[in-house]
């Protein structure tokens, strides 16, 4: 039993080193090399010779080893520990540093990740091949779970060259059709987009205070709205009037405003360790305004950070092949759906803010998307059951 284990455990670990070869040596995975329909004819052939190796796996213990318990045990903790380290190094696609040589910054296109999976997924397949073969004897959910993890993950896998990003960009009020992959190739969309309207919710602004020597914020910051008053390293702040949306007029003073470029201000007062009171407004600057700060004294000033955003939404103007047009609100993680294609929320004009007058979408077509979906469905079904029959069987154990 710990010799086999052992051989797990190794058998994982050689086939990450072998990954980590091939990304040193060849650069990313050619998940071109799937796109439709290759992608369908290599899954084909995969279920072929998973049931060839199941047929063999009596007379090759290699093969019985593949679906062996502590193989599972041992290819379900590499995944989980390169999703781990993935989950933790910035997938920004780069090839700076050694992260990004070994392949850890584009999961999608990583050796090491992409033959862990194929293990694991193999691992997988012949365990369902062998529940749906003995299923007479074998707990039903057992066998739901096994099926639908090695679909959803095969179909991950498979469908990966034939998935199709673009990006597109959506001046308000102004129709496109065409999107740009990450190679700068335009790809016609078979629907248009009109931006209608862009809106942002943002958090209230923070208050710090800034070293003019160092070029550093305090760690320190006064929430506007949360409280009227704080002190930060020795000084002592009093908020006067908060207004969330202003322009300043001929004089200097801040009037609330809903024009375009209107930025959150505040009138403060500021008691210093010195015992000197400074009073002025401090702004974080807008698209037509500057940021301005309020000078304290040599050595520090007070500045408003930037609101950060809390919400964003595009209001979206559809029309589909056969002409049907739509108005749809797309924000992040929740996108607009057409055919095969899903529209997903990716950014706007930062300089601008609120005031944005484009929003940047990422469209996605992916033709494996169902079955990705419904076996997601399935394994969460499978699991919910799983749990309840282990709760049912507590309670008759303890009857």
């Amino acid at each position: 039993m710990k010799s086999g284990y052992k051989r797990a455990f190794l058998q994982s670990l050689l086939l990450l080193v072998a990954g980590v070869v091939l990304q040193i040596l060849f650069g990313e995975v050619p998940s071109h090399l799937l796109a439709a329909p290759w992608g369908v004819v290599a899954a084909v052939c995969y279920l072929y010779l998973l049931i060839v190796a199941y047929s063999f796996s009596n007379k090759v213990s290699l093969f019985r080893f593949l679906y062996s318990p502590q193989n599972s045990i041992a290819t379900l903790c590499s995944m989980m520990t390169l999703c781990i380290i993935f989950g933790l190094t910035p997938q920004d696609a780069s090839t700076e540093g050694l992260s990004g040589m070994l392949g850890f910054r584009n999961m999608t296109s990583s050796y090491p990740f992409n033959l862990t999976l194929l293990h694991f997924v193999t691992c997988m397949g012949l365990r369902a091949i062998d529940d749906v073969r003995h299923w007479r004897s074998r707990r039903k959910l057992t066998l739901l779970l096994h099926l639908s993890v090695c679909v959803a993950l095969g179909a991950a896998m498979f469908s990966s060259g034939s998935k199709l990003r673009v990006k597109v960009v959506a001046p308000l009020n102004h129709t496109v059709h065409v999107g740009y992959s990450a190679y700068n190739e335009a790809h016609q969309l078979p629907f248009t987009l009109c931006l209608e309207e862009f809106s942002m919710e943002t958090y209230s602004p923070k208050l710090a205070l800034y070293d003019l020597a160092q070029r550093s914020v305090s760690e320190n910051q006064l929430q506007l709205g949360d409280a009227d008053a704080a002190e930060i390293e020795g000084y002592k702040f009093t908020v006067e009037r908060y207004l969330d949306s202003a322009l300043p007029n001929a004089e200097g003073v801040y009037l609330t405003s809903a024009e375009q470029g209107a930025a959150p201000a505040v009138l403060l007062s500021v008691k210093t360790p010195a015992g000197d009171v400074v009073k002025g407004w401090v702004t974080s600057g807008g698209a037509q305004n500057r940021a301005l700060p309020l000078q304290l004294d040599m050595h520090y000033a007070v500045v408003m950070l930037p609101p950060q955003p809390k919400r964003y939404l595009s209001r979206v103007e559809i029309v589909n092949e056969a002409g049907e047009s739509s108005s749809v609100d797309i924000e992040v993680n929740h996108p607009a759906r057409v055919g095969d294609w899903y529209i997903y929320q990716s950014g706007y004009d930062v300089d601008m803010g609120k005031w944005s007058k484009y929003s940047i979408f990422e469209c996605v077509r992916d033709g494996w998307y169902p079955i990705i979906h419904y076996s997601m469905w399935a394994i969460l079904l499978a699991g919910a059951l799983m749990f309840l029959q282990m709760g049912r069987g507590g309670r008759q154990t303890k009857s």
